[in-house]
């Protein structure tokens, strides 16, 4: 695994990638049951509104059959007061919060299955497969898209508040201090309940709520796109790190008498009465150069192995690691190649020649302890260098 710091904290750009995604799932799902829970509540509330002005007031006119009452005109004047406050005020105020609450759940909603697609994109990558255009494109599609939606919901909602909500309930009509000066207690009363579910305290909740898995979203999205970009273009220091464990140099030759413990002897030839380039034939020569090596027991990728080389150990273990990360990154064999040759290109110095494909063999001329050839399932991998 690559050992780098990266733009999320961790030192495994893989893995924290994944873990910055799982959290801010956890958080999303924090945010969702409190936003769920405040709905729920004003949904109550406005319920509760509306079976008030459908059962409570009597009607306009009255209807054939109902008892004839005499109300006072003092009564009559309070109830057409109260009834005005409900359906022109407090009702409108309660549904508007209604629905920014429900557009802000729909939006966290949308940012778990975003993450969920995102994490489970970075972990079919770690784990060896591959990840289709398509699903990367339309992953960067709907990451624009939905941070751009909610964006713009955060803001909209700031501007509300600042333009009309947050004046409630002072904006409201003031009552007559001559004629409903036995209401006023009440009225003061029912306005001031109201304030803790007004478009205003909802703004301000979702503003914070949204505008916060907002900022984490494009943080995750930054997280993911500087992995795919290190895992595209590689960096020599990374790398050098990731095959030798450190950059003192005992260090490195300890990492090498290791690699040397499970190392057939058989591996290397002697080469030292040889010409300085030496002509392979990969198919009819194989036997004579070097019989099979699999991989360690603890760096088993797959099905990776050395057919042949003509190479020392450390840089042997730099094509082992280098092909098995081409190999987890990039599903085609000229990608694989690519990235192989600019890693040693970037390593040993230029020139290096990769050659990936399927049932094929071929006669190279390569400089003196430059040469490997390995085997992954039905494909050859065969790096030199010439000069």
């Amino acid at each position: 695994m690559v050992h780098m710091r990266s733009c999320s904290g961790f030192t495994d750009l893989k893995s924290g990638s994944i873990i910055v995604c799982h959290y801010a799932m956890g958080l999303s799902f924090m945010a969702l049951i409190l936003l769920t829970c405040r709905l729920h509540e004003i949904d109550r509330e406005v319920g509760y509104l509306q079976a008030v002005l459908a059962d409570w007031f009597p009607p306009a006119t009255p209807q054939a059959g109902d008892a004839l009452t005499t109300v006072a005109p003092a009564a009559t004047r309070h109830l057409n007061l109260l009834q005005e406050e409900l359906s022109q005020f407090y009702l409108p105020e309660l549904q508007s919060s209604r629905i920014t609450l429900l557009l802000s759940v729909v939006f966290v909603a949308i940012y778990i299955c975003s993450w969920w697609w995102m994490a489970f994109a970075i972990k079919q990558v770690s784990q060896g497969g591959s990840v289709s255009l398509k699903t990367v494109l339309l992953l960067a599609v709907f990451a624009a898209v939905d941070i751009a939606a909610s964006t713009g919901f955060v803001l909209l909602r700031l501007i509300m508040y600042i333009r009309r909500d947050r004046f409630y309930p002072t904006a409201l009509k003031p009552l007559n201090a001559q004629t409903e000066s036995d209401q006023m207690a009440a009225y003061t009363a029912l306005r001031l309940i109201t304030i803790k579910s007004s478009c205003g305290n909802a703004d301000i909740l979702v503003t914070v709520v949204v505008g916060f898995l907002t900022v984490l979203r494009i943080y995750s999205v930054v997280c993911v796109a500087s992995f795919y970009k290190k895992a595209k273009s590689g960096s020599r220091d990374i790398f050098q790190k990731e095959i030798t464990g450190s950059c003192d140099t005992s260090d490195r030759t300890e990492s090498i008498k290791d690699f040397d413990e499970y190392t057939p002897k058989s591996l290397i030839i002697d080469y030292a009465k040889k010409s300085h380039h030496t002509a392979h034939r990969d198919r009819s020569r194989r036997s004579s150069m070097v019989a099979q090596s699999p991989l360690p027991p603890d760096e088993d990728s797959g099905e990776l192995k050395i057919q042949a080389s003509d190479m020392s150990l450390e840089m042997q273990r730099a094509a082992l690691n280098s092909a098995s990360q081409a190999i987890r990154i990039y599903s085609t064999e000229k990608h694989i190649a690519e990235s192989i040759k600019q890693d040693f290109d970037q390593l040993y110095n230029p020139t290096w020649h990769c050659i990936v494909g399927r049932n094929w063999g071929s006669c190279v001329t390569h400089s003196k302890l430059c040469y490997i050839r390995m085997s992954y399932k039905d494909m050859t991998i065969m790096l030199y260098r010439s000069t």
